[in-house]
């Protein structure tokens, strides 16, 4: 049980931090953009 339990945190923190690292890598490349062109 503490296995499993254990197995579930993991893949939890694993799709938290994916979804994290995929925003913060679209906010960053729209930022990016957003320089390049000059817009306010």
């Amino acid at each position: 049980m503490e296995s499993s339990t254990l197995g579930m945190i993991v893949l939890t923190l694993i799709a938290v931090f994916g979804t994290a690292s995929f925003c913060f890598e679209h906010l960053a490349t729209r930022q990016t953009k957003k320089k390049n062109t000059g817009q306010h």
